[in-house]
């Protein structure tokens, strides 16, 4: 019976990962982001297939960078970045809003309200620090807080993140309160109560358990039809608390038809997206950062020597060589290693290794 469950279960998470790529179903979408003489970057183009696409790279390479000037130019197309440490760049950014086609560039007077920028690990640290640091904290929650929230208590959201996190609980529980931080910020405190009977809060659970209760939280109050940038999800969380993360966001993305762009260098995170859907963000030996054109190909010699592969890789894999030339800094090879198979659909793991 568990097995059929099981088989239910990744049949619906596969069907999900497919709608995704509908995208002729999103009314909100970018089409197309096109960037050219950001100082440290050769002219970027990025054409997105999915609802949700991944921005992966050593760090250092600009993936931060890259996520906050498409955020900050279909948010507010004239407050660009520091022209100082990034010159005077241009952007040209296709975007349909409403089934409409709408083209963004610095002098536009368009922009879009329902756009988020969510960097988790920095919000989760902010909203710890300030709790632990004041006094009084649970009258400023009975005071400052709206009412008690249960929607994460629910028959249909409890056991997803049960799933997600490892953990059962009895009682998932919220406030949100506004204008204690910041004038118009807004973070959530949640009240957690386990199937043993345990109970604890935001102050006492582990960061990795906050950040993905907050990036559901975070996600969730998002409008319809958004579209949101996230900052390396995978900070504090673990292997596979990230992939079952995914496969949540992925769920969220197709029911609330939000489009999705993040930034990533977890292989875990990556194994959830597919290789048309992932931009790899690499610098040259003159310290410019390009986009690298990725394509499969089949290494059966390289593919078997151990070097090239982690400890849990299995005997053979495939080799995803990311294509370089003389100035690039190092080559490297990306290996989609193939470590589940569910329903007739393999989930990879990406692993890189540096070669000589």
């Amino acid at each position: 019976m568990n097995g059929r469950c099981f088989s239910m279960r990744a049949a619906k998470v596969n069907d999900i990962w497919r709608y995704i790529n509908e995208t002729e179903e999103y009314k909100t979408r970018i089409k197309k982001v096109e960037i050219k003489k950001l100082s440290g970057f050769e002219d970027i183009k990025i054409e997105p297939k999915s609802a949700i696409t991944a921005i992966c790279g050593k760090n250092g390479v600009g993936k931060t960078t890259l996520l906050k000037l498409i955020y900050q130019a279909i948010k507010s197309p004239k407050e660009q970045l520091s022209s100082v440490r990034f010159g005077s760049y241009d952007f040209n950014i296709e975007i349909i809003s409403n089934r409409s086609n709408l083209i963004i560039d610095k002098k536009s007077e368009h922009h879009l309200e329902n756009v988020y920028y969510l960097e988790p690990s920095q919000e989760c640290s902010k909203i710890l620090e300030y709790i632990k640091r004041t006094k009084n904290i649970n009258e400023l929650i009975e005071g400052e807080g709206e009412g008690e929230n249960i929607s994460f208590n629910d028959e249909k959201t409890k056991p997803q993140i049960e799933n997600i996190i490892g953990k059962k609980y009895k009682r998932i529980t919220f406030r949100e309160i506004t204008g204690a931080i910041e004038s118009d910020y807004t973070f959530p405190y949640f009240e957690i109560e386990l199937a043993n009977g345990a109970k604890y809060s935001n102050i006492d659970m582990g960061m990795g358990e906050f950040a993905v209760f907050y990036i559901l939280w975070f996600i969730k109050n998002c409008e319809r039809n958004s579209i949101i940038f996230i900052e390396e999800p995978e900070n504090f969380i673990s292997a596979n608390t990230q992939i079952y993360l995914m496969d949540r966001i992925a769920e969220q993305s197709n029911s609330s038809k939000h489009w999705i762009m993040l930034s990533t260098h977890s292989e875990h995170i990556l194994s959830k997206i597919s290789i048309e859907n992932t931009k790899v963000l690499q610098k040259r030996l003159n310290d410019v950062t390009h986009l690298i054109s990725a394509a499969i190909r089949s290494r059966p010699s390289t593919a078997h020597n151990p070097r090239y592969r982690s400890k849990s890789s299995p005997p053979c894999a495939t080799c995803w060589h990311m294509s370089s030339d003389s100035t690039t800094r190092s080559s490297f090879h990306w290996y989609l290693v193939s470590i589940q198979t569910i329903s007739n659909r393999q989930i990879y793991s990406l692993v890189y290794s540096q070669t000589c």
